[in-house]
């Protein structure tokens, strides 16, 4: 089986920092709707947002709900702040400030 030379190997500080990153990684991951109501709340405000911005075929309450609640559902484990990136681009791409 290879190996890596023992000059390639992590040091104790550098496995150390490697795995608080990962931590640190796994957390933000963990920041879904599915996870905490206060994650699907800040979802919820972000693809309200996102309807309200977009034009749309005239639409009841009914739809706009059922639209909504297909957002939440298709979302619900994704992050807040990935849907909210993806919001912010989607957004900038319409407006033509992207390229």
């Amino acid at each position: 089986m290879p190996t890596l030379p023992s000059n390639l190997t992590l040091s104790p500080t550098e496995r150390g920092e490697i795995e608080r990153h990962v931590a640190d990684l796994k957390s933000l991951c963990e920041q879904t709707p599915q996870a905490d109501a206060s994650w699907e709340a800040d979802t919820l405000v972000v693809v309200t947002k996102l309807m309200l911005a977009l034009p749309s075929a005239q639409q009841n309450e009914v739809g706009a709900e059922a639209t909504g609640e297909a957002f939440m559902a298709a979302l619900d484990d994704i992050p807040t702040w990935a849907v909210a990136a993806a919001v912010r681009q989607c957004c900038a791409m319409c407006s033509g400030s992207l390229t």
